[in-house]
């Protein structure tokens, strides 16, 4: 028989378990109330925040805050920034997460670390290991006369000089691992920022109607691209023929409506060039020819005429091939057939820079500086890439890849090809048509080599770059 002691004691004992039972369930549902993440933390009208996801291997990759391309950071933040990027060998203290948050707006910033075992003290100690006094109390450090409140959220340190908002994360952060990522009005999911070899990289998405067909591998068109180009611009998907519109809404039908998969234009100069395969349903040279030999009044003459090995037609048609974006600036007036691909210009010297440079061997993807940056600036399989030579090894290349109809991703890449040394020739005397030589001879002549190419009709002199170190 239970005694009336031992009922005591379980009433108190299960008592006892059910109020730490309330305890560990408030504590619970108190955690999930006020679940944080970096982006739970920002300043009043926010401008700008940036998520950097390893502080240490950025600081590496970067000379000044410049190099970041924020705009309207606070004068204080940015020398705060410059400081640390000088401080080649100091490491962010190990207590401290690799990465690191910062939001802010004209005057005001919080900074934000994930960790759960740094004061203020601690600051103020790795600070001073960076030669900057600093003074501090329980909530604030006070450095070079500007005091900078500190407050711990969870597992969260923030630093602030003025107010703060927070808010409960919907989600678990997942960044990627990217150098860093800028959050602001014009990006509100994020523009993703690689710095590799001094390059900057860019990724972001957007909301912009495209093609609803999947993007191809667009390498096959840059096999005859001639090297010497100042602006590429690519369009392609599996359906092209019925997805131009999605590139050129109000190009006329009849423009590309013989193309299969895609097509490239190579500018070069005021000289355009379009390349593209031709599908089963449509052949161009034939539609070309009968819209000229109708526009002639002539039933069985029309001057065709030769580039080396490639024969070109000059053409009359009614087809609109300019496009109101620019792209396409006048009507093309020659056509020629390269390896399976059709290829037409506004002028003969055009289809001269492609068959001569094939002829030549002087393509594109035959330039180590050219095929590197090609390959290491765009993802293999794209629905629209725009390259512009601008100098030397100098680039900027952007590309579209859309998810959905409305959903693209964009990557931009502006720098210089940093992994060859090859150098360049300069042209001494530039002819409108390339030359198919069959007598080559090197002259040396006052510490500079040229080289001088002809055949039967034409002549060019190329001067070589100067050799250094005996190379």
């Amino acid at each position: 028989m239970i005694t009336k002691s031992t009922r005591w004691i379980r009433f108190i004992f299960s008592l006892v378990l059910l109020v730490v039972f309330c305890i560990l369930a408030y504590v619970l549902w108190n955690k999930q109330q006020f679940k944080y993440g970096f982006r739970s933390f920002s300043v009043e009208n926010e401008t700008g925040a940036i998520y950097i996801s390893n502080c240490n291997r950025l600081k590496e990759k970067i000379s000044s805050s410049q190099d970041l391309s924020l705009e309207g950071l606070p004068e204080t933040l940015i020398s705060g920034i410059d400081f640390i990027i000088h401080q080649k060998n100091s490491d962010f203290d190990k207590r401290l997460n690799d990465a690191c948050y910062i939001s802010w707006n004209s005057a005001d910033f919080v900074i934000v670390f994930r960790t759960n075992d740094m004061d203020p003290s601690d600051i103020s100690e790795n600070l001073l290991k960076m030669m900057v006094s600093s003074t501090f109390d329980d909530e604030s450090i006070i450095i070079g006369g500007n005091k900078y409140q500190i407050e711990q959220f969870n597992q969260f340190l923030t630093i602030r000089n003025n107010s703060l908002q927070t808010k409960k994360s919907e989600k678990t952060d997942h960044f990627g691992n990217s150098d860093f990522i800028v959050f602001n009005d014009a990006f509100p999911s994020g523009q993703n920022h690689v710095i590799l070899k001094n390059n900057h990289h860019q990724v972001w998405e957007e909301k912009i109607n495209g093609p609803e067909s999947k993007p191809l591998l667009h390498e096959q068109f840059m096999q005859f691209i001639p090297a010497g180009f100042s602006q590429l611009s690519y369009f392609g998907c599996s359906q092209f023929s019925t997805n131009a519109v999605s590139f050129f809404p109000a190009a006329d039908n009849r423009s590309f409506d013989w193309i299969d998969g895609g097509m490239m234009i190579v500018k070069k100069d005021s000289f355009q060039l379009l390349i593209a395969p031709q599908n089963l349903e449509k052949d161009l040279k034939m539609i070309l020819e009968e819209q000229t030999l109708t526009a002639r009044g002539d039933t069985n003459f029309i001057p065709f005429f030769n580039i080396g090995n490639y024969e070109v037609m000059p053409f009359e048609s009614d087809i609109n091939w300019q496009t109101n974006d620019g792209t396409i600036a006048e009507n093309f007036k020659y056509y020629t057939h390269i390896d399976n691909f059709n290829v037409l210009s506004q002028f003969n010297t055009c289809h001269a820079l492609v068959s001569g440079r094939a002829s030549a061997g002087n393509l594109f993807l035959k330039s180590p500086m050219l095929s590197s940056v090609y390959r290491g600036s765009l993802p293999q399989r794209v629905h629209h890439f725009n390259m512009i030579h601008k100098s030397g090894s100098d680039f900027e290349i952007e590309s579209r890849t859309w998810r959905t109809k409305e959903d693209c991703i964009i990557t931009h890449f502006a720098g210089a090809d940093q992994s060859t040394g090859s150098s360049t020739v300069r042209m001494d005397h530039d002819f409108e048509i390339s030359i198919i030589p069959n007598s080559i001879l090197i002259i040396n002549e006052n510490l500079q080599q040229q080289i001088l190419v002809s055949n039967q009709n034409q002549i060019r002199c190329m001067i070589l770059p100067e050799q250094k170190n005996g190379h």
